[in-house]
């Protein structure tokens, strides 16, 4: 009679038949998110800000254009006029087909068929440069509070994290005693999901795969799915320096700015952060048809279950308290979202770090004036 599997072999290959499954459905569907998103390691379009100075020097031009017969003598120089009929004739000539250009250049920014694509490594480099740009930007401009749902959301995080730690030893004992069982086969998968080397794992499988099979929306959910993981662990370890407090089952002390705490929990961390990265990519799949819509809410279900059942295993196996798990979540779902937000900003613009100097003329008044726009968004 055969051996019976094992509990933690039946985890890992269900664990690598959910890993092979999701990518097999991105790779299906890569065609389709390919023309949403740009691929990273190509050229990059202009930024929006050249093209919007662009159209309006090329309506001010027209207009100079129609205004420059009614500019008398005492207004400009002999030399000044020559100068200024001399321009308003080229720029005239060159704003003619400004709007011909722009309506034309959506296709033309399209690669021809017979177009080679870019080399493997110049695709890594260029990601390479984007996660950096991606990650400068998250720690300087989207994840610090700026709008008043951030300020919002912290401060409930905070209010509900202080107020779960206040009861902290109630919740303890009614989660222990509770019928639940310890471990079982979902929260045995939750558990080991949660560890940083299946995320990990799972964020390597994603980019290679799609590096190695030209897949843009698999690689990118790679990408976003790591640097979600790299901010949000960076986070939850500021935490648990923070507020240094002991695993439950060795006596729960809180105190503050000690290393080797466990205030907020690294496995919701990473949990959440899978989950949130492959619900953002999930908007991107299927069509608006009522079973496309039913598939991704019963997705999202499935994905968001994944951290509810992790936090539920590491309070059940006495190693967080709930006021951990809810930080760790929390905290991770705030820091992912700041990443998300950073890629779409970063999506076909790219960053600019030297500044450029404009030539723009005043929509009432005469003359012309000089713009320094110093652009590192």
């Amino acid at each position: 009679m055969a051996a019976r599997p094992g509990r933690g072999a039946t985890i890992g290959r269900a664990f690598a038949i959910a890993a092979l499954t999701a990518l097999a459905a991105l790779l299906f569907q890569a065609p389709l998110c390919a023309a949403a998103a740009p691929e990273r390691g190509a050229q990059e379009a202009p930024p929006a800000e050249e093209r919007i100075a662009a159209d309006e020097r090329a309506a001010d031009l027209s207009a100079a254009g129609q205004r420059a017969p009614d500019l008398s003598a005492a207004d400009l120089s002999a030399a000044d006029l020559g100068a200024a009929g001399q321009g308003v004739a080229d720029q005239g000539a060159a704003a003619a087909p400004a709007a011909d250009q722009r309506t034309a250049a959506a296709p033309a920014a399209e690669p021809e068929a017979g177009a080679p694509a870019p080399g493997l490594a110049a695709t890594f480099w260029g990601d390479l440069r984007g996660a950096g740009r991606t990650l400068w930007r998250t720690v300087r401009i989207e994840a610090p509070p700026r709008r008043r749902g951030q300020w919002m959301y912290l401060v409930a995080l905070a209010g509900a994290s202080a107020a779960l730690e206040a009861h902290k030893e109630e919740i303890r004992r009614d989660v222990l005693r509770s019928s639940f069982y310890r471990h079982s086969a979902w929260t045995d998968f939750a558990g080991q999901a949660g560890m940083g080397k299946y995320s990990e794992g799972l964020t390597a499988l994603l980019y290679g795969g799609g590096l190695f099979a030209h897949a843009p929306a698999v690689r990118q959910t790679g990408l976003e799915l790591g640097e979600s993981l790299l901010v949000a662990q960076a986070g939850t370890t500021i935490l648990n320096f923070v507020f240094s407090e002991r695993r439950p089952e060795a006596g729960g002390k809180l105190s503050f700015f000690r290393a080797g705490g466990s205030s907020a929990s690294i496995h919701m961390t990473n949990t959440m952060a899978v989950a949130r990265v492959l619900d953002h990519r999930l908007d991107r799949l299927g069509g608006p048809g009522r079973g496309a819509r039913l598939a991704r809410i019963l997705a999202r279900v499935g994905l968001y279950s994944l951290p509810a059942i992790t936090g539920w295993e590491r309070m059940r196996s006495d190693q967080h308290y709930a006021w951990n798990v809810l930080l760790g979540g929390g905290s991770s779902l705030y820091l992912t979202n700041a990443v998300l937000r950073a890629h779409e900003r970063e999506a076909g613009t790219g960053s600019r770090l030297l500044p450029r100097v404009l030539l723009t003329a005043p929509k009432n008044g005469r003359g012309q004036g000089l713009l320094l726009a110093w652009s590192l968004d």
